[in-house]
């Protein structure tokens, strides 16, 4: 099976993860940088979706954008009044949702669109009409799919309080679990039932995310995890910044935790201070790894995570599991200091491969070279594509630089271009990373060797 036969929510899905991905590691390249040839079946369908997103991700870091700029861009695509409407709507939900007294029929006669079936929408909340209404419009067979419920809501026995993070493929709540103490509880929601819980149900493992319990909501699945934390390797990364310079000691690594604190997100969810939560200093209650890696250095720190993310990895390899996205958004960091691995929803075994493609997914800068090839002849990859991801979140975590340019999109032309950067070995860790002994720097670069069978064969041998 192509990437091509993929029916065409994950093809969707598919292009606006890359998307989205660019976005979430701060580059600001253009929609049309990720889209596929115009004469492509879904090029439409792709248009609105990125537009839809990219709106909302403008919207919410408080800039402007005006719909009218997206309708000149892709001027054949939005020629038609339905999908003018679908985005539309969007524009009027965020707007009353964030207390605009925006009326509908401005909107209708602004973009002449019907508006009739809308709902009306108090300011300052949606209400789950609002959902229904998104989810079920049409526009030539496309529809705005990802549409989640909202923060403040309670979803099939959950209320959600804050939102943990979000991709193409779903939304993380942090949640309080009303049926047993109202604890807290981290619960993904997506559109697309995957093997992500038949993945984790079979693992048990201190560095692998746990699952309590798997729910169906039409349309949605629902997986409900412990609440560890909110911060991940990804949120280190940016609070280190950009500079190549690292930090000399793990104090640096510490003191992310406390930006995305649980209280933080409880109070900036609800606008309230009123949060009824351990508000006792990081320090007053740390357990031994959080006091370990304050002591170390940097480096050593950074070794000491990655080491046990090896050991999870290196047991969800011996399950014969590939995880298909390892990345730092995928690593947590738990309020303890304990790494854990997250995100199995591309992971597959031997077993699944007839039923679940896992090739197409993935976060392009951290793919091994055979894993860019796969995602356009099909084929399946195996565990040392993952030691390969690995070796690159080393890389960038010793040396605050990723080892080949960041190349974005999903284009036939970018994917060659990133499998050609990966034909050779990266510039010599020691030479950007002047602290690193040379054991390390060949465990580094024994992981980013081009050829899958000069890399360890899995993270086992790591």
């Amino acid at each position: 099976m192509t990437p091509w036969d993929l029916d065409s929510d994950q093809r969707i899905d598919q292009f606006v993860e890359a998307f989205e991905s660019s976005r979430s590691a701060g580059i600001d390249e253009p929609i049309e940088n990720f889209l596929p040839p115009a004469d492509d079946p879904l090029y439409a369908d792709i248009v609105l979706e990125m537009v839809r997103v990219d709106y909302e991700l403008r919207s919410r870091n408080g800039s402007t954008p005006t719909l009218t700029e997206y309708f000149d861009r892709f001027e054949d695509v939005f020629a038609s009044p339905e999908r003018r409407a679908l985005i539309a709507f969007e524009e009027y939900r965020i707007q009353r949702q964030q207390g605009a007294p925006v009326e509908k029929s401005t909107l209708g006669e602004r973009y002449g669109i019907d508006v009739s079936s809308w709902p009306e929408l108090p300011c300052g909340s949606v209400d789950e009409s609002s959902d229904r209404h998104v989810s079920t419009a049409s526009a030539g067979g496309a529809s705005c799919r990802r549409v989640f419920p909202e923060v403040g809501t309670t979803f099939h026995g959950y209320h959600l309080v804050g939102v943990l993070g979000e991709g193409a493929l779903g939304r993380v709540y942090l949640a309080r679990q009303g049926d047993l103490a109202n604890r807290f509880v981290a619960l993904k929601v997506t559109l697309q039932s995957t093997p992500e819980p038949e993945t984790l149900g079979q693992m048990q493992h201190s560095h692998i995310v746990p699952i309590y319990s798997v729910h169906r909501h039409e349309p949605f699945q629902l997986i409900c995890m412990p609440f560890l934390g909110a911060n991940t390797l990804a949120d280190v990364l940016r609070a280190l910044g950009t500079e190549h310079e690292r930090p000399r000691t793990g104090e640096a690594l510490v003191s992310t935790l406390g930006q995305r604190s649980l209280a933080t997100i409880v109070r900036k969810s609800t606008a309230s201070d009123d949060v009824k939560l351990d508000a006792r200093p990081a320090t007053a209650h740390e357990g031994k790894p959080l006091q370990t890696l304050r002591r170390l250095s940097y480096r050593d720190a950074v070794l000491a995570l990655m080491e046990r993310v090896a050991a999870g990895l290196a047991y969800a390899h011996l399950h014969d599991v590939v995880h298909s996205d390892l990345k730092p958004a995928n690593i947590l960091l738990t309020d303890e200091g304990e790494p854990i691995l997250l995100d199995f929803h591309l992971a597959s075994t031997a077993a699944e491969l007839d039923e679940y493609q896992h090739v197409v997914g993935g976060t392009a800068p951290y793919m091994a070279p055979e894993h860019l090839r796969a995602i356009r002849t099909g084929a399946s990859i195996e565990a040392a594509a993952d030691v390969y991801s690995f070796g690159v979140i080393l890389y960038e975590m010793l040396s605050g630089r990723l080892p080949f340019p960041a190349r974005q999109g999903t284009s036939d032309t970018e994917l060659t271009l990133m499998e050609t950067d990966r034909r050779q070995l990266p510039a010599p860790l020691r030479a950007v990373a002047p602290g690193v002994v040379p054991s390390v720097e060949s465990i580094v670069h024994h992981c980013l060797q081009p050829d899958p069978a000069d890399r360890y064969p899995s993270a086992v041998e790591l």
